[in-house]
């Protein structure tokens, strides 16, 4: 890859950053290893809290947005992992605060976005690494 291209995990930090998101909260795993390297790339812009299991990313992030009123990001690695974030969505939703922005690396084959359809707006699951790059300065949600 030439010097002067970010890869999918910078582009999806800086997006972060730029949406001023302060935090990321979340379990580095075997599909998100790029993002991780990302988030201490730009350690000085966004911080970056590990959890030992996916659920309690999720539930940070409703506290923090309960205490602070600013969304945060969470992300899971991906397969099973991915399933144990809807718990802390769902009471998110029971308790009508807003649902928090989970970035996601999924491989082909093992979408669990169906968990979260009755939960959330509108998701994006990102399949392709350079995702945002083609709208890089358009956000994604309306």
């Amino acid at each position: 890859m030439p010097k002067n291209m970010l890869d999918g995990g910078q582009v999806i930090v800086d997006y972060l950053v730029r949406e001023k998101v302060p935090y990321a909260f979340g379990l580095c795993g075997h599909g998100n290893i790029s993002f991780i390297d990302a988030l201490y790339e730009r350690s000085d812009d966004i911080k970056t809290i590990s959890v030992h299991h996916e659920t309690v990313a999720g539930f940070m992030a409703d506290v923090y947005y309960r205490v602070c009123g600013k969304p945060v990001a969470t992300f899971t690695s991906c397969g099973p992992g991915s399933a144990n974030l809807p718990i802390a969505l769902a009471n998110s939703y029971l308790d009508s605060v807003p649902p928090t922005g989970q970035i996601r690396f999924t491989p082909a084959g093992a979408d669990l976005s169906g968990l979260k359809d009755p939960l959330t707006g509108k998701q994006i699951p990102i399949f392709d690494p350079y995702f945002f790059a083609g709208n890089y300065y358009a956000s994604p949600f309306p």
